[in-house]
């Protein structure tokens, strides 16, 4: 069974672990969001601390989850619409052939006054 509660002693430990100096905080912040440590780790010595300290180290956590998923949609999102545009520049290429493809054969048809799918000078 796990409480919340940590002595002084393990309190002072904990803030040593994770916030001793503002490097080390840093990556304590990064590693909680990325999967390198366990947030709830880091949230237990602040919470001890303070309300306010947790309150704004959800706000971090919560923050940048929320942007990190918002640049990753936007990545996928402007993949797929480049993938569209160019298809839609294929499709346009390919339109165009076809058309003149048309063009082509009809005035070969045309010049073909006796049907027989040959044309000559005459």
């Amino acid at each position: 069974f796990q409480t919340d509660a940590l002595t002084e002693d393990g309190l002072r430990q904990q803030i040593m672990v994770h916030f001793p100096n503002l490097l080390r905080s840093m990556l304590s912040l990064i590693m909680s969001v990325t999967g390198g440590l366990d947030w709830y780790q880091v949230f237990k010595p602040l919470m001890n601390i303070g309300p306010a300290y947790s309150c704004a180290f959800v706000f971090y956590v919560l923050l940048t989850v929320f942007c990190i998923m918002n640049v990753l949609s936007a990545v996928f999102v402007e993949m797929a619409m480049q993938i569209r545009d160019r298809d839609l520049l294929i499709q346009a290429e390919l339109s165009k052939v076809d058309s003149f493809l048309k063009d082509m054969t009809d005035l070969f048809r045309e010049i073909d006054y006796d049907g027989d799918g040959q044309i000559s000078r005459d």
